[in-house]
């Protein structure tokens, strides 16, 4: 897009960055229980908060498939019409 070489150009990357994302997202909910019950404070809990918006904004990205066009456009022409 506009000559600009994306990085997550290759299916295996985007892949690999999604499990990656899922894992994350694993890690994080382990670690809730914690954060409820008070065990995490401060600006650990502040650290905790901004993982969890970073995690969701890049799993947002993921959805998208990192702005990657399958078809050309970000929908598939038969799915449309199938469905």
């Amino acid at each position: 897009m506009f000559g600009i070489q994306w990085p997550v150009d290759d299916m295996t990357t985007r892949h690999t960055l999604k499990i990656a994302i899922a894992a994350a997202g694993i890690v994080l909910a382990l670690g809730l229980p914690f954060v409820k019950r008070g065990h995490i404070k401060g600006l650990w809990r502040y650290l905790y908060n901004l993982l969890l918006i970073l995690l969701a904004v890049t799993a947002v990205a993921a959805y998208f498939e990192f702005g990657w066009l399958r078809y050309g456009r970000y929908m598939n022409p038969h799915d449309v019409y199938h469905y």
